[in-house]
């Protein structure tokens, strides 16, 4: 969804405009839905409150939100992070092996299923 314009029913703070523009330029913010957006806006109110109208008691409020939407550098890497944490999870300890044996070799993998767990007819070594 396309970030919407601020209303125009309320006189924004030049701060809060600049915020609002700076919110199409972060990491995501293309996937955000209509309800992101409204929660957005939602925060552009407590954004005005503490910029244009000196009301740093919502300052708090406002930070956690910001939180919230991702928005803030120290939200950015916490994301990141459990992004890369999913795909360590994903990946199997046969596929890393096959990845390396394949470094090693610098051959295509074979799938799976057509590598054998053992030589054929041995235990541990012996016939």
């Amino acid at each position: 969804m396309e970030q919407p314009e601020l209303p125009h029913e309320v006189a924004w703070g030049e701060q809060t405009r600049a915020w609002w523009a700076s919110l199409g330029s972060v990491p995501g913010v293309d996937g955000w839905t209509a309800a992101d957006w409204q929660f957005a806006l939602d925060t552009a109110l407590l954004h005005d409150a503490v910029w244009n109208g000196g009301e740093l008691k919502y300052l708090q409020e406002l930070r956690q939100r910001e939180q919230a939407l991702g928005i803030t550098p120290a939200a950015r890497p916490e994301k990141n992070t459990v992004e890369v944490a999913v795909e360590k999870v994903t990946e199997t300890p046969l596929q890393r092996i096959t990845e390396r044996r394949v470094e090693r070799r610098g051959i295509e993998s074979k799938p799976a299923a057509d590598v054998p767990a053992r030589p054929s007819g041995k235990r541990n070594g012996k016939a």
